[in-house]
């Protein structure tokens, strides 16, 4: 496969109060890359650009390609109301 180059995805919210659309799997103790497993349609993910099957592989500074989907789950939990990922595609 050919190297694909990561980019970036920013998604915010006005409060807490109003959910991602996003759901994710994979993770080191699985032995598969965190991926994006769905998107809510109409949500924040969606209009962000974000797509099921996109694999995630930084969140703010922190590279996930070594963490378990729990650790990934709490990263994101303790982004707010902003989340920037690298994603590749």
């Amino acid at each position: 496969m050919a190297f694909q180059r990561p980019f970036l995805i920013s998604l915010k919210r006005s409060d807490s109060s109003n959910r991602w659309g996003f759901g994710i799997n994979g993770g080191k103790d699985y032995g598969e890359p965190i991926r994006v497993q769905s998107v809510i349609d109409d949500s924040l993910a969606e209009k962000s650009g974000l797509r099921e099957g996109d694999e995630i592989i930084q969140v703010g500074r922190v590279n996930v390609q070594d963490l378990n989907l729990g650790q990934v789950h709490e990263l994101l939990a303790r982004c707010g109301n902003k989340i920037e990922m690298f994603i590749v595609r």
